[in-house]
């Protein structure tokens, strides 16, 4: 075989291991950028994780009849209690602390206090479950930000590798034609002599 074709062939061996190395490297840097990203997933979930729990708690409250669970609370007993003892100290002023009149004052102090405090803790827990709900919802969103991202990288990755793989075949099937071809030629120059 003449010095040609075996040059040729060597040159379409090392274009093929070139082709194969670039998409080594392609692929790897695709996997490396994957890694970030699950990196940066797994982080960002953490952020979010207290607001979600937060909103968890606060929307099982609100699911159980949050009203049973707010009379019981402190601030709750100690402003009624408060308003009452009011309502009962003006009425002893004016020496009616047990007449029918504070009875009922002190009955429409209690439902008043009741509804106007129950609504704003009601709104306050709500709160809570909103903050919990945009927590989930954007971690969702994350989460599929995420996938398209490794999807997106997994598929450069594997498109690197076969175009490596193709790239390296057709190097090698080049030198081999070439060489073939100066092979051929040599054989006509020395049949032709």
């Amino acid at each position: 075989m003449c010095m040609s074709a075996v040059l040729g062939i060597g040159s379409a061996l090392i274009g093929g291991s070139a082709a194969k190395s670039a998409a080594r490297t392609q692929a790897n840097a695709t996997q490396d950028a994957a890694a970030v990203q699950q990196n940066m997933f797994d982080t960002t979930s953490q952020y979010f994780q207290p607001y979600r729990q937060a909103g968890e708690n606060a929307l099982g409250t609100y699911v159980d009849q949050v009203g049973t669970e707010f009379t019981k609370t402190p601030g709750y007993e100690f402003g009624l209690q408060q308003g009452i003892d009011a309502v009962d100290a003006s009425a002893a002023s004016r020496g009616n602390l047990n007449s029918g009149a504070t009875l009922q004052a002190v009955n429409q102090f209690g439902q008043d206090y009741a509804t106007r405090n129950y609504d704003n803790w009601l709104n306050r827990v709500g709160g809570l479950t909103t903050m919990g709900q945009n927590s989930a919802g954007a971690m969702a969103t994350q989460g599929q930000n995420f996938a398209n991202n490794q999807t997106n990288l997994l598929t450069q990755g594997a498109n690197a590798q076969a175009a490596g793989t193709i790239g390296a075949a057709n190097a090698i099937q080049g030198g081999i034609n070439t060489g073939l071809g100066i092979y051929q030629y040599q054989q006509g120059l020395n049949n032709g002599n």
